[in-house]
């Protein structure tokens, strides 16, 4: 199990070494081309943890080095994320990361509309090529991310983001337990919305 942090405010992100004695393998956050989040990256290889980088509009084509794995582009298919595209569009967007960097391990934008329809179009327009994974975000229920993954190409879906307080963490944990595809991982917290305490981190650990 994974997290969202953000290596640019301290009041949401902990110490890699914290996060990893909670018992979380690996963390998500945005690429940017900035000091603090290199040398977030080179604690967490440090620490033996999973890093998962987002390339969005904020990263301006910037991969920071020595991250296991890239989320290319971030929910492209709802309007207002400065990602936003058209399906076909995407496909081609994706096929340029993966034609430019062939020797790195990527998965696709987390997809957030819920619309299958948008998956289809990228898969039918060559866009899951080479890909590892294709991000989804905020699934609703088992349903929703078996019919997303019957559009995946055989890739497995990656949960990558999820908004719902702690609380409702085991009932979500059951939903994914259901969901009859590959999981390739998911991420219990929003670093945009909550900061959390080492006692946060082995709370929500514990429902995985």
């Amino acid at each position: 199990m994974l997290i969202n942090i953000d290596p640019e405010n301290p009041g949401n992100t902990s110490d890699p070494d914290v996060i990893k004695a909670a018992g979380f393998t690996g963390m998500r956050f945005v690429s940017r081309n900035l000091d603090s989040v290199n040398s977030y990256v080179e604690q967490a290889r440090s620490a033996g943890m999973f890093t998962l980088a987002v390339v969005t509009e904020q990263s301006h084509g910037y991969l920071v080095p020595g991250a296991d794995c890239y989320q290319i582009g971030n929910e492209p298919d709802i309007d207002g994320t400065g990602d936003t595209m058209s399906a076909p569009a995407f496909a081609g967007h994706l096929q340029l990361y993966r034609n430019t960097y062939p020797g790195l391990a990527m998965i696709t934008g987390g997809l957030a509309s819920a619309q299958v329809v948008y998956l289809r179009q990228v898969r039918d327009h060559g866009g899951l090529a080479g890909f590892h994974g294709v991000g989804m975000h905020y699934p609703r229920d088992a349903a929703t991310i078996t019919k997303f993954a019957s559009f995946a190409g055989g890739l497995p879906m990656v949960i990558s983001e999820w908004w719902r307080p702690a609380e409702h963490i085991p009932d979500y944990v059951q939903q994914l337990r259901l969901a009859k595809v590959s999981l390739a991982g998911w991420f219990s917290w929003g670093y945009d919305q909550w900061a959390l305490t080492p006692e946060q981190l082995r709370a929500l650990n514990a429902c995985k």
